[in-house]
C-alpha cells in the first residue's frame, strides 16, 4: 500500500496522518494506541499537538479535545513492566 501510485510519504507522515484521521472520526480508543506506537517512531508530542490543532481548525474542537485528552492520558502514563 505504501509503496503504490505517485505519492511517497515520509516515515513520520505515515505515522501522524493516521492520528489526525482517529481524531477528527473521534476513535480516541484507537488513537490511544496509535499515540502509543508513534512515541518511539519519531513523531513527537510537538508533533501531534501541531496534527490536533488542524484537528481543531477542520473536524471541530470537541474533537480536538478529546483527542488532546487521550493523547495527554497516553503520555502520562507510566509505563508497563
Amino acid at each position: 500500500m505504501w509503496e503504490s501510485g505517485g505519492i511517497r510519504l515520509t516515515d513520520r507522515e505515515r505515522h501522524t496522518i493516521p492520528l489526525g484521521m482517529l481524531a477528527a472520526l473521534g476513535r480516541e480508543k484507537e488513537l490511544g494506541g496509535h499515540v502509543r506506537a508513534t512515541a518511539n517512531r519519531g513523531v513527537s508530542e510537538r508533533d501531534l499537538s501541531d496534527v490536533l490543532q488542524w484537528v481543531a481548525i477542520y473536524a471541530g474542537v470537541p474533537a480536538a479535545l478529546g483527542a488532546f485528552n487521550t493523547a495527554r492520558r497516553v503520555y502520562t502514563e507510566k509505563p508497563e513492566g
